[in-house]
């Protein structure tokens, strides 16, 4: 990773982070920054779900694109360009990948102390963080706050590019207006329709399917582990993420299968080093699910 640091503030330059940046102007004492990052990469492995529960910073995700969701301990969300996704101090939530994608979203953590020393307007001083939980993670915007959004990540990125003489305070300047925009979309919002309850039953399954989907011999081992029937079992997974068990796990082990091929492994052990048994049934769904098949995927890459 190539870094060049100037007065508090940190460049990232690698293939994950495009554009990033430390601000410490809203408290020349300030013991943590306020963090900024634009994340775009291939996104090539589903990897097992970790719950990101250690964080004493609150964050806003703002999403642009990508196959993938948010999930908290009961909530699937589906979001759409230019929502905001949230997580307050502490609280437990992951990224859950379905398969290969594209991923491109803005994430802006603050630390706690930054709500000390900065007022909002009334009648919210912490405008989104202080929302009751059962409100959700998941802020969808009236309609242009979205593009107003969006375009001030832009310009934070732009100073950052182009490492503006005063790219801090500029930086600053234009996360409290991002957070001026948030607090005013909040106002005219509705139960997000892009949110999926989910039973607890499910939500057990889908850990232990991530945990276990390189070993696991079948679906039946999941219903067993979870105390449920294998039909009941596949009525959730249908009703909540649209998918069969079946499907999901196959999502998981061809994502995993080209991972492995993207880095050098022969279609032999990516077939059996992802989970399946079957050569003949890998390549089938190989082909299914991507479109071509292992062989022509591998050459491609």
């Amino acid at each position: 990773m190539r870094t060049v640091r100037t007065d508090g503030l940190l460049y990232f330059a690698d293939d994950l982070v495009s554009n990033g940046c430390l601000v410490y102007s809203y408290a020349p004492e300030a013991r943590e920054p306020i963090v900024f990052a634009h994340y775009e990469h291939e996104h090539t492995i589903p990897h097992p779900i970790h719950y990101l529960n250690e964080s004493k910073m609150c964050k806003l995700f703002v999403y642009l694109a990508g196959d993938f969701d948010f999930m908290d301990r009961n909530t699937v969300y589906h979001p759409a360009c230019g929502d905001v996704i949230m997580a307050r101090s502490h609280e437990q939530y992951t990224t859950c990948f379905y398969n290969q994608s594209h991923v491109d979203y803005y994430e802006i953590a603050f630390p706690l102390e930054f709500f000390e020393r900065v007022t909002f307007p009334n009648p919210c001083r912490t405008p989104f963080f202080d929302r009751k939980e059962e409100a959700g993670n998941l802020l969808v915007l009236p309609q242009g706050y979205g593009d107003s959004l969006i375009g001030k990540l832009k310009e934070i990125e732009w100073y950052i590019a182009n490492q503006h003489a005063h790219v801090d305070l500029q930086a600053y300047a234009l996360i409290l207006q991002i957070m001026e925009i948030v607090h005013a979309g909040i106002a005219g919002e509705s139960e997000p329709s892009r949110a999926t309850r989910i039973p607890d039953k499910l939500r057990s399954a889908i850990d232990y399917v991530h945990a276990h989907y390189l070993t696991m011999i079948g679906i039946g081992e999941v219903a067993e582990y979870c105390g449920v029937t294998n039909t009941y079992l596949s009525r959730i997974f249908k009703a909540a993420l649209n998918c069969t068990p079946n499907e999901y796990l196959n999502n998981l082990r061809i994502s995993h299968a080209k991972y492995l091929l993207d880095n050098g492994r022969t279609l032999t052990e990516a077939c059996y080093m992802s989970g399946f048994s079957n050569y003949t049934y890998f390549i089938t769904k190989f082909k299914q699910l991507s479109g071509v098949t292992p062989s022509k995927f591998q050459k491609r890459n």
